[in-house]
């Protein structure tokens, strides 16, 4: 199958782990001609031809949770024949997930926001939030509403156990100062993906997609360079880690701000997908996802539980009121259960918000639906609009359940920019806003680091997330079987 080069360079800081998958399949998907006379994409708008990158599907089956992955931001769901993916343990047939990918949303002709608790007025839809927000844009990876998703495909998927891939820099461009490739998993992976293909645009009915001639030329302006690398030992055989380096690549180097990155999953335990419920770990920065009554038609177990976890998040890039108590000092505030506290500059945010959605009351289908619950808002909002980071709605109730594991606010801007940014906040009446700070910070990738794993029981949950940190925490330096050698007959 021929190979699709990478087309960029990449700016930012160095990159050390690499993307994980394994099984390569043959595509019927969308294609698209290359363009031959296409600079780099700085120094261009976005545009309906792209890069003409094939739409591949591989999966992750170097251990026993099997996962269908794609290089457009999608994983989990098996694409070609449209049905959940997530197989656990590998080989039984029993599936976890329908579908996943990250969402990454911010603003770019709004003001940077201190916090997102807008005390609103008894209006249903918070207008005082629309009066500051006015320019939402998201970008969806993964859609649950089976609409449009909106990252496109740079580059194929590049897989470190297929000497083709890793022997040329032009695929795997993760190299040690001698030129080696970089490998540190027992297999890794990697691939690139933007949002600069207007063709994958949700144009539709309360979309600002395609509003504006700076939506029009630009979209959000976002690339994701996406890596997963993954073991088979016995205490790490149902976890992956995925890295998601994310850059500014506006033309008009404006920075992006009020930014949030989800992960957003849409699990189906089993073939019954109509019965699970929704939780989470502040102190661990994770969700996850199971089955209510812990029995599945099908399964000969106990279904397992499906688990998000941000190992590393972005950082402050100002002080942020997380508690919305329209202050920044140490206190801590008790929202929906779970005492929140405010972030400094330079700390990492973690998870921000944990939201849900459910197929029977209907998913975001907004720009602004879907800004509000990565903002940590009430969803869906059949009363007044208010921040509630926490609450998690319906997720309480057996249903077929999505959520969104949230990250944020901080400001992206192009990679090497510096940018001074004027920071806003409430006045005392909640009726206009005024200077909270004025902060400067040089442009640079954000990395945001996630496990995706299965637990087999909800005791077995905190080991396996700790499992997860603590091969974080060393770098991904885990031992290696031998090097496989060649013999001719």
């Amino acid at each position: 199958m021929e190979k699709l080069l990478r087309k960029f360079e990449i700016p930012g800081r160095s990159l050390v782990v690499g993307l994980l998958i394994i099984i390569l399949l043959a595509v019927s998907g969308q294609a698209r001609k290359k363009n031959e006379s296409s600079s780099l994409l700085q120094e261009e708008d976005a545009r309906d031809g792209h890069f003409g990158c094939r739409y591949v599907r591989h999966g992750l089956d170097i251990n026993d949770f099997r996962i269908p992955m794609t290089n457009y931001a999608i994983f989990g769901q098996l694409v070609d024949i449209g049905s959940a993916g997530g197989e656990w343990p590998k080989g039984s047939d029993e599936y976890y997930i329908y579908g996943a990918g990250i969402w990454v949303s911010g603003t770019i002709n709004d003001r940077t926001l201190q916090t997102f608790n807008f005390k609103n007025r008894g209006s249903k839809r918070d207008t005082v939030l629309y009066n500051a927000i006015t320019d939402p844009r998201v970008v969806v990876g993964y859609n649950p509403s089976g609409g449009i998703e909106e990252f496109s495909a740079l580059t194929d998927i590049f897989i470190s156990d297929h000497p083709e891939d890793y022997s040329n820099p032009d695929f795997w461009p993760l190299r040690d100062q001698q030129g080696n490739p970089i490998i540190l998993g027992i297999e890794d992976s990697y691939t690139e993906y933007d949002d600069q293909d207007q063709n994958r645009w949700d144009t539709g009915i309360n979309s600002n997609a395609g509003d504006g001639i700076d939506i029009a030329k630009y979209g959000l302006g976002v690339k994701a360079i996406q890596r997963t690398c993954s073991w088979n030992y016995e205490n790490n055989k149902t976890i992956h880690f995925f890295i998601f380096d994310l850059m500014n690549i506006r033309q008009d180097r404006r920075p992006i701000r009020n930014c949030f990155v989800s992960v957003m999953c849409d699990g189906d335990i089993g073939p019954t997908a109509n019965d699970d419920l929704v939780g989470f770990n502040r102190n661990r920065n994770m969700g996850y996802e199971y089955d209510s009554d812990l029995t599945e038609s099908g399964f000969a177990r106990m279904p397992g539980f499906l688990v998000y976890q941000f190992l590393q998040s972005p950082q402050a890039t100002y002080d942020v009121d997380l508690n919305g108590d329209d202050q920044i000092n140490e206190d801590s505030v008790l929202w929906n259960g779970v005492w929140v506290k405010d972030a400094e500059k330079g700390q990492s945010l973690g998870l921000t918000s944990f939201k849900t959605s459910d197929l029977q009351a209907g998913d975001p289908d907004t720009e602004r639906e879907r800004y509000l619950i990565m903002a940590g808002h009430i969803y869906p909002d059949y009363s007044d609009q208010h921040y509630a980071p926490f609450y998690l709605g319906t997720g309480i109730v057996p249903l077929d359940q999505r959520f969104f594991e949230n990250t944020g606010p901080f400001i992206l801007p192009p990679v090497g920019e510096t940018v001074i940014d004027t920071v806003w906040h409430w006045d005392s009446s909640f009726q206009a806003l005024k200077i909270a700070s004025i902060d400067t910070l040089v442009g640079d990738t954000v990395r945001v680091v996630v496990a995706l794993l299965i637990a087999p029981d909800f005791e077995a949950l905190p080991r396996l997330a700790g499992v997860a940190q603590s091969v974080f925490h060393g770098n991904f330096i885990l031992p290696k079987p031998p090097e496989k050698h060649g013999f001719s007959e």
